[in-house]
């Protein structure tokens, strides 16, 4: 039995908050700054100077939110999965469950709406919202074995819109101006593109 459209948002708007949206790991300044490791060991019976540190002395906050990012929309994203939404439509009502279009609108919505309403990004934003330009690029013009055409003509659609969002969008610093033109750099170049298309055995 599938799970409703409304349970469905519901759990999809847990990742807006926490995983996909601007304000996601909005953490105290403060705080990380405190989290770094410890070179004093003390799980021994005599406490013992242990100095082999890591490359980085302090918590890699954003390499930590970017690998549970990635993981969680290859997860979605996947062949299998997609196929599933898409095949929703077939047996149940219109509306009553999660569609295919509802997977890309909500992602697309969570992950580039400050990008319309013109509020700042911070890198782990930023960074999700390169990897899912580029995973929407990889739909369109190399999906993955068993990807849906369905699934492929949204990610072109979502590209589209895309495209349409960055024209008006603003960089108030260097570094955001400097992602906006390679977000429609990946964009541009993905709808420009000229793939040859195999005719269907």
């Amino acid at each position: 039995t599938a799970v409703s459209r409304t349970e469905a948002r519901r759990a999809f708007d847990v990742l807006d908050r926490r995983l996909l949206g601007a304000s996601a790991f909005a953490f105290s300044p403060h705080t990380l700054r405190q989290m770094v490791y410890t070179e004093w060991v003390t799980d021994f019976p005599q406490p013992v100077w242990a100095y082999n540190p890591p490359l980085r002395h302090d918590l890699a906050v954003s390499t930590l939110a970017e690998t549970l990012q990635s993981f969680t929309l290859t997860r979605l994203y996947q062949p299998t999965m997609l196929q599933r939404l898409d095949d929703l439509s077939l047996k149940y009502p219109q509306g009553s469950t999660m569609s295919l279009s509802d997977l890309f609108a909500w992602t697309q919505d969570a992950v580039y709406r400050d990008l319309r309403t013109g509020g700042g990004s911070n890198e782990v934003h930023r960074s999700v919202q390169q990897w899912y330009a580029r995973k929407l690029s990889q739909l369109v013009l190399k999906p993955a074995d068993g990807t849906p055409y369905d699934a492929q003509s949204l990610a072109r659609a979502e590209l589209v819109n895309l495209q349409s969002t960055l024209q008006s969008a603003r960089g108030g610093d260097a570094l955001t101006a400097a992602h906006i033109a390679s977000l429609k750099a990946i964009v541009d170049q993905t709808l420009d593109a000229r793939v040859v298309v195999p005719a269907g055995s």
